[in-house]
C-alpha cells in the first residue's frame, strides 16, 4: 500500500497558519499575543483596557459609537455552548450579522410546545473581548507587561462595571491610552454545585502612574479578527452531527430513501419520543400532590444571580448565563 504524506507541498500553508496565530477555542490569538486567564478565583487585578480599531460594520455597539474606523474599548459577541458531540463553544454568526443555523432551529422550536429544555440549551451567551495590559495581581506587580486578550461574561463583568462606575466622571475616558485610568477589579470565589468560579464583585478606577503613548495602539490586535467564526455549513454539520462524505459514498447511498439520507441526530441530550409519551401517561395516572409550605429561616441561595429560584425562571436576561436553569424550570413547574 502506498504511503501518504500529508505535508508534501504544504509547508507554505503551515508557515502561513503560524503567521496568522493560534486558535484557542472560539478565539484566534495573533502571533505574540496570548490570553489572560485568572490562575485563582479569589484575587485582585489591576489592568489597563486599551481600545482597538473597529473594522466590522455590524459591530454590536455601532449604535452607541463603535463605527467602522473608530477605536472602541470592547468587542461584544455571542457564543453557543455545548455544540455537537464534542460540546464545543462557538461564536454565533449573528455576532457579525450573519445567519446562524442553531438560531434558526431554535426559532422553529418556538412554534410547538414542550420544547423549553431544548430551547434553553440553544440560548446564546453574551460575552465581551478586551485588549488588556495586566499591571498587578494581588500585591505582585507584573514586570513584563504586554498586551493580552481577556474575555468575560457581559452580565458578570461589563454590566457590573458600568453599574458601579456610572457616577465616576473618569468612566468616559478610562480606556484612552494617553489620559485614561487603570481598572481595579476584585474577584470572589462563587460556588455552583461542585464547581467554583470567579465573580467580579468590585470595580474601581485608579490613577495611572504613567500614561501610554498612542503608539501603544499599534500593538493592540484587531479584536474583530480575533473571533473564530465558522461557516454556516460547518456549524450546521457540527450541530446536527453530520459527517462530510466523498462522491463515492454519496453514489453508494443514492438508493436509500430520502428521509433516511437526511436523518440526523442533535448534539445534546434529548429524550426519545417514546419516553416522553410514557412520562406523559404516568403524569396522567398520578394525582397532583398537595404542596406544603413551611417557613425556612435560611435564605434560598440556589440562584447564582440572587433571583427567586423557581419563581423567576427565564424572567431575567442573566437567565441565559445560568447553569441551573434546568433545575429552576423543574421547580417552576412544581
Amino acid at each position: 500500500m502506498k504511503r501518504k504524506f500529508g505535508f508534501r507541498g504544504r509547508m507554505k500553508d503551515v508557515s502561513e497558519k503560524r503567521k496568522k496565530g493560534n486558535s484557542y477555542g472560539y478565539l484566534i490569538l495573533p502571533k505574540g499575543v496570548d490570553l489572560f486567564q485568572l490562575e485563582k478565583n479569589t484575587c485582585k487585578i489591576e489592568m489597563d483596557i486599551l481600545p482597538y480599531l473597529v473594522t466590522d460594520k455590524k459591530h454590536a455597539d455601532r449604535d452607541v459609537g463603535a463605527e467602522e474606523g473608530v477605536y472602541w474599548f470592547k468587542r461584544p459577541f455571542k457564543a453557543h455552548r455545548n455544540v455537537g458531540v464534542m460540546h464545543t463553544s462557538i461564536v454565533c454568526p449573528t455576532t457579525f450579522g450573519k445567519p446562524c443555523p442553531i438560531c434558526e432551529y431554535k426559532r422553529e422550536l418556538y412554534k410547538s410546545d414542550n420544547n423549553e429544555d431544548e430551547i434553553a440549551e440553544l440560548k446564546t451567551t453574551n460575552k465581551n473581548l478586551y485588549a488588556v495590559i495586566i499591571k498587578k495581581i494581588d500585591k505582585e506587580r507584573i514586570d513584563e507587561q504586554h498586551v493580552q486578550l481577556f474575555e468575560f461574561s457581559d452580565y458578570l463583568f461589563q454590566q457590573v462595571l458600568e453599574e458601579q462606575l456610572e457616577e465616576d466622571d473618569r468612566l468616559d475616558t478610562f480606556a484612552l491610552p494617553d489620559e485614561g485610568s487603570s481598572l481595579y477589579v476584585r474577584f470572589s470565589e462563587e460556588t455552583f454545585g461542585k464547581n467554583k468560579y470567579p465573580k467580579p464583585t468590585r470595580f474601581e478606577l485608579v490613577e495611572r502612574e504613567k500614561q501610554y503613548d498612542e503608539s501603544i495602539l499599534d500593538k493592540v490586535p484587531n479584536l474583530d479578527e480575533c473571533l473564530n467564526l465558522l461557516s454556516y455549513d460547518e456549524i450546521k454539520n457540527m450541530f446536527f452531527n453530520v459527517e462530510e462524505t466523498d462522491d463515492e459514498t454519496d453514489d453508494e447511498t443514492d438508493d436509500e430513501p430520502e428521509e433516511e439520507k437526511h436523518e440526523v441526530k442533535r448534539g445534546f441530550r434529548k429524550r426519545e419520543k417514546a419516553e416522553e409519551e410514557e412520562d406523559e401517561e404516568k403524569k396522567d395516572d398520578e394525582e397532583t400532590p398537595v404542596k406544603r409550605t413551611r417557613k425556612n429561616s435560611k435564605p434560598d441561595t440556589r440562584c447564582p444571580f440572587g433571583h427567586k429560584f423557581g419563581e423567576d425562571y427565564d424572567a431575567f436576561e442573566d437567565c441565559d448565563e445560568c447553569d441551573v436553569w434546568r433545575d429552576c424550570r423543574k421547580e417552576n413547574k412544581n
